[in-house]
């Protein structure tokens, strides 16, 4: 008789909150939306483990109906995510939802990382779509890098950066570029922005001057490449003469050689001329 009386009490102060919420809190507001929530996911998730898989999936889009913020559309799919394919439908609504109501990166990521986690390839790539579109300056996209690695989405890093390399268009830009590519791993990004910085680049002295940022990056073919790149670009004596010495100090001992080769070749094709024009006064300034 105690429990039934005391059930009895239960049931009715629980029925009495219940009228109470109803007629004293707006049935749009956070408190009433929330209050309802709690019963209806308690009494779904009893559902569930029942396997009355029907009558859960209709309790849980009544809740998603009412949800109005990404925390509670990714609560529905924490309650069903232990259980599978009966499911699919309401996990998928709620991300679809969820993503709608984010407002900031960090509620997308953490959208796009669920949505992947389920195999949900369209929810996925429109978050990526929604989060590459609203950054267009490559410090945002840095930003946006570094949070995709917070989340453990590096793959959505990569369309950062990648999409950073397209908005560089000077050469400090481009080093810093660089410089936050080897940062986050990308040693093959990194190693492209260089390799366009030296091929957007047709001045010997330039080229010699980019070399010393291009050598703290320890990528001994790129400095080779431009060396050459450099050797290419020569025209003057004095071109050939900076390749040369930085040919010596990096040890590359057959471009120092041709370098050397070209200056003096040069050097004599110059004062044959001299002479030809009737000019015989010595000039042999050999930086060689």
């Amino acid at each position: 008789m105690k429990i039934s009386r005391l059930l009895l009490i239960a049931i009715s102060l629980n029925l009495c909150f219940g009228f109470s919420l109803a007629k004293t809190v707006d049935k749009n507001s956070p408190l009433y939306i929330d209050e309802i929530t709690k019963k209806q996911l308690r009494k779904a998730k009893s559902l569930i483990s029942n396997h009355n898989s029907q009558r859960a999936n209709e309790l849980l889009n009544d809740v998603l109906n009412n949800a109005n913020s990404v925390d509670k559309c990714l609560t529905i799919v924490e309650y069903t995510k232990d259980f599978g394919y009966p499911f699919i439908d309401i996990r998928r609504q709620c991300l679809e939802k969820a993503l709608k109501l984010a407002q900031s990166e960090s509620d997308i990521l953490q959208v796009t990382k669920i949505a992947r986690s389920f195999d949900f390839y369209e929810v996925t790539k429109e978050a990526i779509s929604n989060l590459l579109a609203k950054e267009n300056t490559p410090q945002s996209l840095y930003d946006l890098c570094v949070k995709c690695q917070e989340f453990a989405l590096n793959d959505i890093a990569q369309l950062s950066m990648k999409k950073a390399f397209n908005l560089i268009n000077t050469v400090p830009a481009g080093i810093e570029y660089a410089n936050k590519a080897k940062a986050f791993g990308m040693d093959d990004l990194c190693h492209k922005m260089l390799k366009a910085l030296i091929d957007d680049d047709n001045n010997t002295r330039s080229l010699c001057i980019l070399l010393t940022s291009v050598q703290s990056f320890e990528m001994p073919d790129l400095n080779r490449y431009l060396l050459k790149k450099a050797l290419d670009e020569s025209s003057t004596v004095q071109d050939y003469a900076m390749v040369w010495d930085a040919s010596r100090k990096l040890g590359q001992a057959d471009l120092q050689d041709l370098a050397a080769y070209r200056g003096k070749k040069l050097q004599l094709m110059m004062k044959i001329k001299q002479d030809q024009n009737g000019n015989n006064s010595s000039n042999d300034n050999s930086n060689f």
